[in-house]
């Protein structure tokens, strides 16, 4: 027997897999139903989360001291990390294996790379192998820096796989938003992490076997015990209560304070020239139970029974009314299809009053039926120059300082407020966006609520102002200001993705469909706006200047990133026109899904 409706928190990839708590049969409703729960999965997903942002941001930590162990230069060193990036252009290649192969394959086979790849990029970066030329050396490590990249497409692909399938209306927004704050924070953390256990005279290389190790313990271990094999993936019920969300938060916002006091530390340390090296096992043990204690938590928490026993009664109901028909099962079987029919269309009574209602696309695309869509252009446009304009910042930071002769100090001050920024920004938006498809009162303007496009125009009127900050700074708080503000707008873009693609083009390739855009935003972004127009500037006014010093190719005074930033201004205008045009284009899939409470509040 087959159910005439399913409950909203009775999730599913939309694959077509069946649930192993779906309704069974009339021959089989007298055994005993194993209900599979979210709660496990999210906790896994989250763990893993961290590991992909603190092996993939991280390359500033120990850059200088790569340049300086196999004497490269710089144009080198660059061509390693803009290697690294430009693999972004191939992320839909990990998330169609996620797609065909399952989550938990992904994550560990995701994290056993990534591992393997640190370790050996550990080794050549050491000198433990000798290689002939210096163009070998670049080569490989080129290499190992992309696999390191599509090992972290792997982990990242999955993790919100899992979000997008298991989690329902007013949880999705919150868990992608949390799951995004985490990979936002994980190269500072890694890097409070690695600075409390070093023992003094070790390299800023061996970051490299910490990560490593991370990566199999965060990743692919989890991943073995709390996810399903790819043959049991299915429906889960969506447990998850406002309480998981505050401790995930406060978390959060503990581990954000960690990362700005012990960055403003260092400074001061740094500029009284009182700075040492001395291990902190203490701090190192404490944002290690703030990371995975607040996720393992999760497990013990109480869950959202109700919407089990609301799905339980409504079963034993339709049950109660079909099983005078169960002898005649071609009328059985007619009364499923026309219930299935009005549940598909939205017309039965019955699912608008008791349904939890999820924004979702009527059919999942695949990649290239995706790209089809004007939708899937103009999100394209909107993320590459948003993301792009964030790079530029943590790409060129120590050389906006040093043209514009602030302390040196506020490089780092500046990197880390960006990174908090944007990691907060990531959380809140997910959170906002999830909340805001239910407000009411905006019936004027042709939603219910507040389409989740409506955030990447937010995003791009932020970010104009930001980098306009940025082009007429004078003094260093107003530097540091616009800093922020684009830390903000970078933040926004990274959960709109993956919530806005799984809304328009279903979850079913979620996989390969998020990650698309996740990787070409970075690496084309980072190409156009830090490579081209960035450099190109600078180099401009690095002529000019090179005159009087010697030949020695320094840019000094406003002008040397003046240009660069009202060009990002201008093209965050454009983002402004295409984010709105997107947010015209689909007002039709969410004004007709937002009618449920939200069940966080």
């Amino acid at each position: 027997m087959t159910s005439a409706q399913e409950s909203g928190t009775n999730l599913t990839c939309d694959d077509g897999s069946q649930s192993p708590s779906s309704p069974q049969s009339a021959s089989t409703t007298e055994e005993t139903t194993i209900r599979a729960v979210n709660v496990p999965m999210v906790c896994c997903a989250l763990l893993a989360s961290m590991t992909t942002g603190g092996a993939t941001y991280a390359f500033g930590l120990y850059g200088g001291t790569l340049k300086k162990n196999l004497h490269l230069t710089q144009a080198q060193l660059d061509t390693i990390s803009t290697a690294t990036f430009f693999a972004g252009m191939l992320s839909w290649l990990p998330g169609m294996f996620i797609d065909r192969f399952g989550t938990r394959l992904g994550i560990c086979l995701g994290g056993l790379s990534g591992s393997c790849a640190l370790m050996l990029y550990w080794i050549v970066s050491k000198g433990m192998v000798i290689l002939p030329t210096k163009g070998e050396i670049v080569g490989v490590l080129s290499v190992l820096g992309v696999a390191t990249f599509l090992s972290c497409a792997l982990v990242t692909g999955s993790v919100f796989k899992i979000i997008s399938c298991s989690c329902g209306a007013g949880t999705k927004g919150a868990a992608v938003g949390v799951a995004k704050g985490y990979v936002g924070l994980g190269a500072g953390i890694y890097t409070c992490l690695f600075h409390s256990i070093r023992q003094p005279g070790s390299s800023d290389l061996d970051f490299l076997p910490m990560a490593a190790t991370l990566f199999i313990l965060a990743a692919s271990t989890p991943s073995l015990f709390l996810l399903p094999s790819a043959k049991d993936d299915g429906k889960v019920d969506d447990v998850l209560t406002p309480l998981h969300f505050r401790v995930l938060y406060t978390a959060l916002v503990t581990l954000a304070g960690i990362v700005v006091i012990t960055s403003l530390k260092e400074l001061h340390e740094s500029h009284n020239k009182q700075h040492t090296s001395t291990h902190n096992y203490f701090l190192a043990a404490f944002i290690l139970l703030l990371w995975t204690g607040s996720i393992g938590v999760q497990m013990f928490l109480p869950h959202n029974e109700s919407t089990l026993l609301e799905e339980e009664e409504d079963q034993q109901e339709q049950e109660d009314l079909l099983e005078p028909l169960s002898g005649f099962g071609g009328l059985e079987e007619s009364l499923d299809q026309i219930a299935s029919t009005c549940s598909d269309d939205g017309s039965s009574a019955a699912q608008s009053s008791s349904q939890a209602t999820v924004v979702h696309s009527n059919t999942n695309k695949n990649l290239y039926q995706m790209l089809q869509t004007p939708e899937a252009w103009l999100m394209l446009w909107t993320t590459t120059i948003l993301v792009g304009a964030g790079t530029v910042e943590t790409n060129n930071m120590s050389q906006m300082v040093e043209a514009l002769d602030y302390s040196p100090d506020v490089t780092s001050a500046s990197l880390a407020l960006f990174s908090v920024a944007q990691a907060l920004a990531r959380v809140a938006t997910g959170a906002i966006s999830e909340a805001a498809l239910n407000w009411k009162g905006n019936e004027w303007w042709g939603y219910g609520g507040v389409p989740r496009p409506f955030f990447l125009v937010v995003a791009s009127a932020v970010g104009i102002v930001a980098h306009a900050i940025l082009a007429l700074s004078v003094h260093e708080s107003m530097f540091v200001f616009g800093v922020t503000l684009s830390g903000c707008s970078f933040g926004m873009v990274w959960p709109m993705m993956v919530l806005i693609v799984g809304d328009l083009f279903g979850t079913a390739h979620v996989g390969a469909n998020y990650l698309f855009f996740d990787g070409f935003a970075s690496a084309a972004g980072t190409l156009l706006l830090s490579k081209f127009v960035a450099q190109m500037v600078y180099e401009r006014h690095a002529e000019a200047d090179s005159n009087d010093n010697g030949g020695v190719e320094i840019c000094s005074g406003q002008a040397c990133f003046e240009t660069t930033h009202l060009i990002i201004s201008a093209l965050s205008g454009t983002c402004l026109v295409s984010s709105i045009a997107m947010l015209r284009r689909t007002r039709h899939a969410y004004s007709r899904n937002n009618a449920s409470p939200s069940r966080i509040d």
